[in-house]
């Protein structure tokens, strides 16, 4: 080492800054820039086109504490993060490059040596003179910071940051007034071209739209008056490109003989000079019916590559600007092609094509249904709306009321043992440290509480109100003003009157939420700091006097300013069933499926009659509960009776609900016989006795010999030894019993036999009667079941669906609303597509083609979306209105009114602002079906657009510096400085 060196020690490196760039197979372009130093890395995102136009970026710092940043360009979500890795810092991100490319998943972007913050010249513990922990401090300087883009995480508390945006949707605008439009072409007599009165003649027939385009495509493909390109052009309208280059190489306000002098040199150029000749003769006329028909077949559909599209536009823009500049030559200034706006605003003049080539949707050819039917949904174009932007800045902190008085009078103590004391010395620099991460923390959290608080102020007080044909309409984040007003005052004074009060309102009714809210933490707070006290040791035995400490609630001084942003086109949307898409995902979240149980009457069970012994059992299985059998349709009693021991008498009892229909008696003698009779109750029974034989057989006998004086024979004795033994012959047998139609419950039974031996059954079979009660009663009892048990299933299924959505909805719940409502918007446009317009790639219906896409995208102001949830579908079609249709909006006293309504709703009313410079390009797709295939600030529109257009050009009066204060408190606790007790102004005036 040098002593240069020693002395001179080299400077530490400078702040990082650099740029990278990503691009995808379009050559859509990504730049990401950045600039850090050593307490934070400003990053910065452009977005390009493929043409290399920027159409979108963003900025926002990023630091250690704070080192996310998620935000949302057009092509899709996107994150940007700070990560330190072996003693450097890494800029990492995983974002979109174009709607089909992107950088993911994460990579590094940047990387560069972590800088150190200098310390201290006293060390990095140094300590200002004459601080203390409870001293006044004063607030650092704060560097100038403009207004910051929504959703940037700002390390500055002082830079104003975005709360809530309100779109004040105004009155339809005057028709434009008589005479030429500067910034408008307009065909004059559209009926001296074929092409319109073929197209005019289609649009009302049946599947007129269908039969439009199929025109169009045939006149493209087989008319010689197609222009298949600029080049195909005689000149000088093939080389009207370099004249518009010419005429914009005129900087600043310019004499109109100079700009006369520059057409003039064109045209002479070409020979069909001066200006006044060229318009005179016959062919602008039919360079013009050229390239309105070919415009025509090109917005219908017709095969058009680029630039040709746009090269049409453009041949149209400048003989309108011609027509006007000649306009101009005999008229007395002010003259607005002398000025670069004026002759911007004709170079880039909004071709409006006539009402005849605009197609009619086939549904409002057809007749209505009679009921009206509602449909899955609508858009329209609503109108002009004027976006303004309320935007709080950290003003300073006040002191508020009184929190807490402590008093130690004159030789009083409060001892703590000192296990007390010493512990809380061993926490002190741990407890200061803990203080200070959640001082940082909580001032972080809290820049954005005013904006969260105001969100459900506004979600959870939406309304609807008229007042002379005034409604006022705000939901989540967004207001909307639209009606008309009477009064003194016009119409654009009311207006942004109306708009300043609402703003303020609302941020003052949010500050008393928040004023509410800190109350109940301050009981906790409050708590906590009764027990730090206890363990503090004041001891005032040597001081003079009492000694007093007065805590003061700490407040927070905001700025609230309402800051114009300019005019939108107002789309409005009528969406069906909005949170359709949510609970499905929901019912299938982790790919378990979860269906909503199906009640008794889808299975044919209406009543407690459908229920029978044959579907019993399948019902019960559906809904996972145990059902007691049916009672049996038939019951049999049996009863036996036997000689040995003896059984010859009993009682046989009927079943409750129960009659008897048959019975047998089945018996077994010892010997065929034997004889046996009996009775069951009415009926009897008798085996028939026959002759009878001897238990011991006889030897056969001689014949009987005459005695004298004997008329017959007697039989011969048989010899005792010499008989031979006669078997048993054992019988066995049933009979029937005559029982059917008794009713008697209990039925006596006996028997009575011969028989040495025997054994007898009596079975009766009993069966349930016709309108059985048993049965009856089963069937109630068993359907009351099943409801309880579909009720029952019904509950388990709302609690496990409650539980998924409370977890996928923990985090926002407003962008989850502005997430299925933004999906279903999109296939409302999708459906508005035109005929012929395939989706990409053979896919389904349902997926949206890239250029359609990409359209919805970029056109709209998504996040700048107002929505109202209905409890009805959504109305009919535009084109037929329901008169009978209500228009309150639907919201539920629920702890989430506005997501509870979303959950419930079976319509959605949403209103939605066109970015600027699209405005054009999304009547022309509501018109046509079609995305405009050049550039989107070229796109034509229809000649009903043309009100809407010249209130969206003309300029705007926005109520910009309304501005107040809002002091919001906080549960943080300052000791004054002193004893004198506040005082506060009055602002009651005194009243006699």
């Amino acid at each position: 080492m040098t002593p240069d060196d020693t002395s001179n020690p080299a400077p530490p490196p400078g702040p990082p800054r650099g740029s990278r760039e990503f691009r995808d197979e379009d050559n859509n372009r990504l730049d990401v820039s950045w600039d850090a130093d050593a307490t934070r890395a400003r990053v910065r995102v452009d977005y390009f086109d493929k043409a290399g136009k920027q159409y979108w970026w963003n900025t926002a710092d990023l630091a250690p504490r704070y080192p996310w940043w998620t935000f949302n360009p057009p092509a899709g979500n996107a994150t940007i993060r700070l990560a330190e890795e072996d003693g450097q810092t890494v800029l990492l991100g995983c974002l979109p490059i174009s709607y089909n490319a992107a950088i993911d998943p994460e990579r590094e972007i940047a990387r560069w040596p972590k800088i150190q913050a200098p310390e201290p010249e006293d060390g990095p513990d140094a300590r200002a003179s004459g601080s203390a922990a409870l001293a006044p401090f004063a607030a650092p300087a704060v560097p100038g910071c403009g207004w910051a883009p929504a959703g940037a995480v700002i390390q500055n508390p002082a830079c104003p940051q975005e709360l809530l945006s309100i779109l004040a949707v105004r009155p339809a605008a005057a028709p434009p007034p008589e005479g030429p439009l500067l910034g408008f072409v307009l065909l004059s007599d559209p009926k001296d071209l074929p092409l319109y009165n073929t197209l005019s003649g289609l649009r009302t027939q049946p599947d007129g739209w269908s039969k439009m385009i199929a025109a169009a495509v045939d006149f493209a493909a087989h008319d010689p008056s197609f222009v298949p390109s600029l080049a195909s052009l005689d000149t000088p309208a093939s080389a009207y490109p370099f004249l518009v280059s010419q005429i914009r190489a005129l900087r600043g306000e310019v004499s109109l003989d100079a700009v006369l002098r520059t057409v003039d040199t064109f045209l002479f150029a070409y020979g069909v000079g001066p200006l006044q000749e060229y318009l005179a003769s016959a062919y602008p006329q039919q360079i013009e019916a050229r390239v309105w028909q070919s415009l025509f077949a090109v917005a219908l559909g017709a095969p058009a590559p680029p630039p040709l599209p746009d090269d049409l536009v453009e041949v149209l823009q400048v003989d309108h600007f011609l027509r006007e500049l000649e306009r101009e030559r005999g008229e007395a200034p002010p003259q607005p092609l002398t000025q670069p706006c004026g002759r911007e605003e004709a170079l880039g003049a909004t071709v409006l094509l006539p009402e005849g080539v605009v197609p009619i949707e086939p549904a409002c050819l057809e007749p209505p249904p009679s009921p009206p039917v509602s449909g899955p949904g609508w858009v329209k174009a609503l109108g002009v709306g004027d976006l303004s932007r309320i935007c709080q800045c950290l003003k300073g902190y006040g002191l508020g009321e009184v929190a807490q008085v402590v008093n130690v009078m004159e030789r009083e103590r409060l001892e703590l043992s000192a296990r007390e004391l010493t512990r809380r010395e061993e926490t002190t620099e741990t407890h200061q440290t803990e203080d200070l991460e959640s001082t940082e923390e909580e001032a972080r959290v809290s820049s954005s509480d005013l904006r969260n608080e105001l969100e459900d102020v506004v979600a959870a007080e939406a309304l609807c109100s008229q007042y002379n044909n005034l409604s006022q309409t705000y939901t989540e984040t967004q207001v909307t003003l639209s009606g008309t007003w009477q009064g003194s005052e016009g119409v654009k004074e009311r207006s942004d009157r109306q708009t300043r009060d609402l703003a303020e309102a609302l941020t003052r009714r949010t500050a008393s939420r928040l004023a509410r809210k800190v109350a109940e933490l301050r009981i906790h707070r409050h708590l906590r700091e009764e027990e730090r006290i206890d363990a503090r040791d004041i001891d005032n035995r040597q001081g003079s006097g009492r000694l007093v400490g007065i805590y003061r609630w700490l407040h927070k001084i905001f700025e609230i300013a309402l800051r114009g942003a300019g005019k939108r086109l107002v789309v409005e949307f009528e969406i069906a069933d909005p949170a359709a898409d949510f609970l499905l995902h929901i019912r299938n979240l982790h790919g378990v499926h979860l269906a909503p149980p199906r009640p008794p009457e889808d299975y044919g069970v209406k009543t407690w009659q459908d229920v029978t012994p044959e579907n019993y059992l399948e019902l019960a299985s559906l809904y996972q509960i145990e059902v007691p059998p049916p009672p049996p349709a038939t019951v049999s009693l049996i009863r036996s009776f036997q000689s040995q021991p003896p059984v010859f008498q009993a009682e046989l009892e009927v079943p409750e609900g129960y009659q008897v229909t048959a019975g047998t008696v089945q018996y077994l003698l010892g010997d065929k016989s034997d004889n046996l009779v009996g009775y069951v109750g009415p009926a009897s029974f008798a085996y028939p006795n026959t002759p009878p034989t001897a238990i011991l057989g006889l030897l056969q006998t001689p014949a009987a010999t005459s005695g004298s004086g004997g008329t017959g024979t007697c039989p011969a004795l048989a010899d005792p030894f010499t008989y031979s033994q006669v078997p048993f012959q054992p019988f066995q047998g049933s009979s029937p019993l005559s029982l059917a139609g008794t009713t008697e419950k209990k039925l006596p039974a006996a028997l009575l036999s011969t028989a040495a031996w025997f054994s007898a059954t009596v079975t009766l079979t009993c069966g349930l009667p016709a309108g059985s009660e048993l049965l009856t009663a089963w069937q109630i009892r068993t359907y009351d079941a099943l409801v309880a048990g579909y009720l029952s299933a019904r509950r388990r299924y709302e609690e496990e669906i409650r539980a998924r959505i409370g977890a996928a909805s923990a985090a926002d719940k407003r962008r989850i609303e502005r997430q299925q409502l933004r999906r279903r918007a999109f296939r409302i446009l999708w459906s508005r597509r035109a005929p012929t317009a395939p989706p990409s790639g053979g896919a389904p219906v349902d997926e949206i083609d890239g250029r359609f896409r990409e359209l919805f995208e970029r056109a709209f102001c998504w996040e700048e979306m107002t929505y109202a949830f209905h409890d009805w579908p959504p109305p009919p079609e535009p084109c037929r209105p329901n008169p009978c249709w209500p228009g309150q909006a639907l919201i539920h006293a629920e702890a989430d009114g506005l997501f509870e309504s979303f959950l419930r709703a079976r319509s959605a009313r949403a209103l939605v602002p066109v970015r600027p410079g699209f405005a054009a390009a999304v009547l022309f797709y509501l018109s046509f079906g079609l995305p405009w295939p050049g550039a989107s600030a070229e796109a034509p529109a229809t000649e009903p657009d043309l009100p809407v257009l010249a209130d969206l050009r003309a300029p705007l009066e926005g109520c910009d510096g309304a501005s107040w204060c809002l002091e919001i408190p906080t549960s943080m606790l300052v000791l004054q400085a002193g004893s004198e007790l506040p005082t506060f102004p009055c602002a009651l005036e005194k009243t006699s």
